[in-house]
């Protein structure tokens, strides 16, 4: 294995790659925190992973991608330095053709078609390569199939195969003006072969001819598989397109009326030599660490996307869409000896592969998944000064500054920019401006805190004097804003001047930083941390929170495990952790999803971050509520306030307070009305009562209920109330006894069947009630007033359809587990294990979606599906 300097500068020291994962990365990789389950339904954004059923068909395909390289209507010439091989999806070999052949899709007329066409001729020459050179040529020139005739000693260069006099003078004409002058018209008749037994009917869907248009072969397959004999590259010419070579072989598809899908089967690997070659091409022995972190980033991605094109019947195809593939084309000696280098290794973020998403140039800082895309938070793609300190000066530097991209302008004048307008709010947000309308204003709203437009104002004015105002945020500014030439703005990292003469904007101007969403990867950062001696898993750190670096056989083994899992309808499609990094400390068991799912709110320990806090998973803000100790929180059914019950002083007194939650959030928590409605040193388990301003809570024995600052005892004797999510049951627990409650009619009736409990938790269709009993959670049915389970555990919570019920459970080695435990089969499953040091952790799954939460370790873990 080739070795990597991953540590130059002021340590000095070469690494071996090999050495330093044994040594370093596998220890840590996949880590018992990260998920054991797989949990989650279909993708919700775009930084979602592959499910483990479409990972492990990559294992099973011994690594082979299926990359999509286009639909094309006419001729496709392939060709291989030995011949290429013709044979069925099935192994059945067609044919072997030493020379190059072209295929072309029937349109569905049948086996024969007519032998007579008119073409127009270009030049005749003696030497076979010039002619091949020159059809190439125009062939890319005019997208027209064309052909090479060999009439002894001559080598004819024809265009098309036009089916009339007329049609073949307007080709004609057509090619003199891209200024082939000698063109003249000749008619041509193509001498077909008689079809074999084996290809005769009526539903052909290939015909293989050479390249004087002679037909070799004609098939009915509907797919074949074009294989270069002795594993030689295969050079694949499409019409207008110049001819690249691949590795591996062509799978061409049939798509009716003449039309051909062409998609390039390939080792992963193989892969990675062409992606890389597009996307950062370098041959400088410097750039070897950039190159080796783009190859684990560009192999993250790959498998990160596996599926993304599956209804169009490969993993991936060869546009920016999902990553830049060009075949042989831009391949170097440094490129392959990077991404053999790192072969295998993949980023992994609490346990799955990520979305190695990358860029051209940050412009000086990168930006949040949920700052560009309309996404939750991503815990490893995070804003952040992109700059880093040289190691041979100790100077911290701008990474990126001197390279392509950094910096920019872009001027409209005022009618331009109007009509650009007007276009791509229709196109892009189907946003629709009047055609009378003038363009007004032009402004930014918001920014992020590194500098990145977050949200900006398009005015347009109507003739009568009312004004109609557009809001264009996140990334789609820049397919919005768009150039005079319609390209996208190179980045959202931008000042904007406004020239305004008579109401009317006149000429507008940008001068930004950057290329590219900004998210993830910077390449021009990594070749500049390249050449300042950082190795390539210190340029993945850079770039990506939080991330580990894992064997993909080992990802693979992970997947296994999940597999049973996602047969059950679970897919994890997002995670993420907020720890010390974060500026998060001792997560308590305390944790609360808003009644619609987008917020948490969670307690936290220690002198100076004790509290309660609110994270927004979708905005990435984190706001402190209270700056006392909570013991429990519950959110109201409308989300408009939370009930806690916190610590105020050292000698156990507690409050039950209620903070109303409001639009000021966002800004702070100084405005927020808080209330506190009882105060004692025994006050638990408050709950609202639904769609009611009642709050029902422990104190002292008794159940209380307080509205509008009066409390009454509700029910004596009695402890742990919950209730039901209909809002007719009522459970306690008194006198060593559970309890249900019928709040409409004031029936009562008494299980003796637990003790010591804790709390108590509702199956969404009221038929169960989990209970947390000492050192157990039981399951207890409601319909026949049975023990349905029993086993080691506590804090006991059910998925919203009440087909799972997640818990913790400690472990003798002192480990947690956050367990799920399945109604059905009344089996369970690890999803999480973790060292709690002495940390009581909680799970909390939100009733408003598949979305769960966890702090056995005292960091605050999310996860949706």
């Amino acid at each position: 294995m080739a070795r990597i300097n991953a540590c130059r500068g002021k340590r000095g020291s070469q690494l071996s790659l090999g050495r330093y994962i044994r040594g370093q990365y596998l220890r840590r990789a996949l880590p018992c925190l990260g998920l054991v389950l797989c949990l989650l339904l279909a993708p919700a954004s775009k930084v979602s992973a592959a499910p483990p059923s479409r990972v492990l068909q990559l294992r099973d395909a011994g690594g082979q991608l299926a990359v999509g390289l286009g639909e094309i209507s006419g001729a496709v010439r392939i060709s291989a330095k030995d011949g290429v091989r013709v044979s069925t999806p099935r192994g059945g070999v067609l044919d072997e053709f030493s020379r190059a052949i072209r295929v072309v899709g029937e349109a569905g007329q049948g086996l024969r078609r007519s032998s007579l066409v008119w073409r127009v001729q270009i030049k005749a020459v003696r030497d076979e390569g010039a002619a091949l050179a020159l059809r190439q040529q125009v062939e890319t020139d005019s997208g027209v199939s064309s052909y090479v005739i060999h009439d002894e000693p001559w080598y004819k260069v024809q265009v098309g195969n036009a089916a009339s006099t007329e049609e073949a003078e307007n080709l004609k004409a057509r090619l003199q003006n891209l200024g082939y002058q000698d063109a003249w018209i000749t008619r041509v008749e193509i001498l077909e072969e008689k079809p074999s037994e084996q290809t005769a009917g009526t539903g052909a869907a290939f015909r293989l001819e050479d390249d004087s248009g002679a037909a070799l072969l004609l098939i009915e397959e509907p797919q074949l598989m074009i294989e270069p004999i002795n594993g030689h590259p295969v050079t694949l010419e499409l019409p207008g397109s110049p001819p690249r070579s691949y590795r591996g072989h062509l799978r061409l598809t049939f798509l009716g009326q003449g039309k051909i899908q062409i998609v390039n089967i390939i080792d992963l690997e193989q892969y990675l030599y062409g992606v890389l070659g597009a996307e950062l091409y370098s041959n400088n022995r410097d750039d070897l660490a950039a190159l080796a972190a783009q190859a684990v980033a560009a192999r993250t991605y790959s498998i990160n996307s596996l599926g993304k094109h599956d209804r169009e019947g490969f993993d991936l195809c060869a546009t920016v869409h999902c990553q830049v593939y060009q075949g042989l084309e831009r391949e170097s000696d440094l490129i392959r000896e990077a991404v053999d280098a790192t072969t295998g290794l993949i980023l992994v973020y609490e346990g799955r592969a990520i979305s190695a998403v990358y860029h051209s140039n940050s412009g000086g800082a990168t930006a949040g998944a949920e700052q560009v895309w309309s996404t939750r938070y991503s815990g490893y793609l995070r804003p952040k000064a992109d700059e880093a300190v040289d190691p041979a000066t100790d100077a911290m530097v701008e990474l990126g500054k001197d390279r392509p991209g950094y910096s920019w302008e872009v001027q409209w004048p005022g009618d331009v920019l109007a009509d650009l307008l007007r276009r791509y709010l229709q196109t892009e947000l189907s946003m629709s401006v009047p055609d009378s309308a003038e363009l007004r204003g032009l402004s930014v709203l918001k920014r992020d805190d590194l500098g990145r437009v977050q949200e900006i104002m398009i005015t347009y004015g109507m003739s009568d004097g009312t004004e109609l105002e557009y809001r264009v945020t996140k990334d789609k500014i820049r397919w919005v804003l768009r150039q005079p030439d319609g390209r996208i703005l190179p980045s959202t990292r931008f000042e904007l001047q406004v020239q305004e003469a008579d109401g009317q904007i006149k000429e507008v101007s940008a001068v930004g930083n950057g290329n590219g969403h900004g998210l993830g990867l910077s390449q021009a950062g990594a070749v500049h941390m390249s050449r300042l001696g950082f190795g390539f898993e210190e340029i993945l750190r850079h770039y990506y929170t939080d991330v580990e670096l894992v064997e993909l056989a080992d990802y693979f083994q992970v997947m296994e495990a999940q597999l049973p899992w996602e047969e059950k309808g679970f897919v994890l499609n997002w995670t993420a952790v907020l720890g010390p990094d974060q500026g998060v400390q001792q997560v308590t068991d305390v944790l609360a999803w808003s009644p619609d799912g987008k917020s948490i709110a969670f307690g936290t320990e220690g002198e100076e971050s004790g509290g309660l806090w609110i994270f927004d998973i979708y905005t990435g803000s984190l706001v402190q509520l209270l700056a006392e100790p909570v013991v429990d929180a519950v959110w109201k059914g409308d989300g408009s306030a939370i009930a806690a019950v916190s610590k105020v002083d050292e000698d156990g007194l507690r409050q039950l307070k209620v903070i109303e939650i409001g639009p000021s959030l966002a800004a702070g928590t100084d405005s927020l009305p808080i209330s506190v409605l009882a105060e004692g040193t025994d006050i638990h388990s408050p709950i609202w009562l639904a769609d009611s301003d009642l709050v029902l809570f422990s104190q002292n024995g008794m159940i209380y209920g307080t509205l509008d600052g009066v409390s009454i005892p509700v029910i004596t004797g009695a402890r742990t109330p919950a209730v039901s999510s209909s809002g007719r049951q009522l459970a306690f627990s008194r006198d060593g006894a559970l309890w249900f409650y019928q709040l409409s009619s004031g029936a009562a009736v008494k299980v003796d069947l637990l003790d010591r409990v804790e709390s108590l938790c509702w199956s969404p269709d009221g038929r169960y009630l989990a209970a947390s009993a000492g050192e157990d959670v039981v399951v207890v049915s409601v319909v026949t007033d049975e023990i349905t389970a029993r086993f080691s555990g506590r804090s006991p919570i059910w998925s919203p359809d009440g087909g799972f019920l997640a818990y913790v459970s400690q472990q003798p080695d002192g480990k947690g587990e956050v367990r799920i435990w399945e109604l059905e089969s009344k089996s369970s499953a690890v999803l999480a294990s973790a060292e709690t040091d002495g940390i009581r952790g909680g799970v909390q799954w939100a009733a408003s979606g598949r979305q769960l939460a966890h702090s056995i370790d005292g960091r605050l873990h999310l996860m949706a599906w």
